[in-house]
């Protein structure tokens, strides 16, 4: 956290990967629950404000996820509903806090009913592709 403490900019974007939050049998075999990586994130953001009152923070939600080898259909729908959730708790938390929120929504065709835009992920459905980074980027300068 001493990186956060140095760091000096007029605006901040605080985005929270989805990689930690769900059970990879290569990259995470122990995920983290969202309800404590919650308190986790509201720490930081704490943080964040009291170091850099004058910057501009804005947080990014989680990303959805598709289904691929390594996450079938019934997991994919988990994990989105999951996303979701944690997208309406970051809301109420950015508001207490006065804080920006991106909700990258070009990512999703339905954030309501957990259906991602399935083509802005690469084939490990882990990550972006190419036209997912620059919608995503399109979307986090509109928001600066």
């Amino acid at each position: 956290m001493r990186e956060a403490e140095i760091f000096n900019h007029e605006t901040i974007i605080l985005h929270i990967g989805h990689n930690d939050l769900w059970y990879h049998p290569f990259y995470n075999t122990h995920p983290q629950n969202f309800k404590d990586f919650s308190p986790f994130v509201q720490s930081f953001i704490t943080l964040l404000r009291e170091h850099h009152p004058s910057a501009r923070i804005i947080y990014s939600s989680v990303y959805p996820r598709s289904a691929g080898p390594h996450l079938d259909e019934s997991e994919k729908i988990s994990y989105n509903k999951l996303a979701q959730r944690y997208g309406v708790l970051t809301q109420s938390t950015c508001k207490r806090e006065g804080i920006s929120l991106i909700l990258n929504g070009t990512l999703w065709t339905s954030v309501r009913q957990g259906k991602e835009n399935s083509e802005y992920f690469l084939a490990d459905v882990l990550h972006l592709n190419t036209l997912g980074k620059k919608v995503v980027a399109v979307g986090w300068i509109a928001e600066i």
